[in-house]
């Protein structure tokens, strides 16, 4: 918590990618490690800041989660669905609010996927991606993506090829 107090009081922007799949206990190697061992970890870190009171507890807290979040767009109405079911357990609706104030970027290899993180994050909360410099030769356009879900009609706006990396950073009020 005092991380997290001190980031929302200075309104640090976070960033959050998952590093060393290897050390998990699970498959290892590919194409397990970068195909499913990096949504996993994504998706662990977001349910625990949304299901284990971070964003509650930190209102002013600004969070990126790369890769889409991870898996966590397709599992949220799951988690929703037990989370809301204990005594004195919060409305599915405020866990929906509190994802919203998370960001995700947009390198999620499939313009489809891009409408789902809309639904769950909000157009504006989208953010260019490039895992630069790993893999050049398949991040060589990331843009592609973004402006193939735009012209798609999946809800994805100009707004995720920069303007919203500014909001996000604090810099979108500069001259």
């Amino acid at each position: 918590d005092p991380f997290w107090e001190a980031a929302a009081a200075d309104a640090t922007p976070i960033f959050i990618h998952p590093a060393h799949q290897e050390l998990a206990i699970r498959r290892q190697g590919q194409p397990y490690e970068f195909g499913l061992g990096m949504l996993t970890d994504t998706a662990l870190a977001a349910s625990a800041l949304v299901f284990g009171g971070v964003l509650d507890r930190h209102p002013g807290l600004r969070i990126a989660l790369s890769h889409g979040c991870g898996s966590y767009p397709w599992v949220h109405p799951r988690l929703c669905y037990m989370a809301t079911r204990a005594p004195a357990a919060p409305s599915a609706e405020h866990l929906d609010e509190l994802v919203r104030r998370l960001w995700a970027d947009c390198l999620v290899f499939d313009p489809a996927h891009l409408g789902l993180l809309v639904q769950r994050f909000g157009a504006d909360h989208l953010l260019y991606g490039t895992d630069h410099p790993f893999l050049p030769e398949r991040f060589a356009g990331p843009r592609a993506v973004i402006t193939e879900a735009i012209a798609a009609g999946t809800g994805v706006d100009e707004g995720a090829l920069g303007a919203n990396a500014l909001k996000f950073l604090g810099l979108h009020n500069r001259n």
